[in-house]
């Protein structure tokens, strides 16, 4: 223990031995008992809307600098050369007995005139068609020609079969308007 005047004092003394101040006699120290503490009643938690707070304001600095514009460097490079166009030259026409040789407009007239002979043209049309030394325009021609034969030959049996088909009925057709016509009166006609 310790004076009030600094001096060391054993735990038992009454008095202090240096400047006589009476000591407090140390109270015996009470057994601490726990106690829990008093619990709150339950309060509902109150919602308190936060204290509005304008945002701060920008700070601005006062001295702005423009930037330096700087002429950008350029390096050299290559020069891309398109390459010239060179159109080829025209071929020739092949020669006047070659078997590619082109047909007059006068060529094909006459071709036309012999490939639309009924017997003939049929004959010369499949000649020419299987002709592998001749003209190939002229063996094109006639394989459309030969074509165009076997198409019309087809169409005209196709209509031949139905006329013969239905030949009965058209002509009682016929007949009864014919004979319709008959029974008019002559002014009907000639009024």
């Amino acid at each position: 223990m310790t004076c009030t005047c600094g001096a060391n004092l054993p735990d038992d003394a009454k008095f202090c031995g240096v400047c006589g101040a009476t000591q407090a006699a140390p109270t015996p120290a009470e057994p601490v008992v726990w106690q829990e503490p008093p619990q709150p009643a339950y309060q509902e938690p109150v919602y308190q809307e936060p204290a509005y707070q304008p945002p701060a304001q920008p700070v601005y600095q006062e001295a702005y600098q423009q930037p330096v514009y700087q002429e950008p460097v350029y390096q050299q490079q290559p020069m891309y050369q398109q390459p010239v166009y060179q159109q080829p030259a025209a071929e020739p026409p092949p020669p006047a007995g070659s078997r590619y040789a082109p047909i007059s407009a006068l060529g094909y007239f006459g071709y036309y005139i012999l490939f639309g002979l009924p017997v003939i043209g049929l004959i010369l049309s499949i000649v020419w068609a299987n002709d592998k030394t001749g003209s190939i325009n002229r063996q094109n021609l006639a394989k459309l020609m030969l074509v165009l034969r076997i198409i019309g030959i087809a169409l005209l049996i196709i209509s031949g079969i139905f006329v013969a088909v239905y030949w009965n009925r058209f002509a009682g057709i016929f007949q009864e308007y014919a004979g319709g016509l008959n029974e008019l009166p002559a002014e009907f006609f000639f009024p």
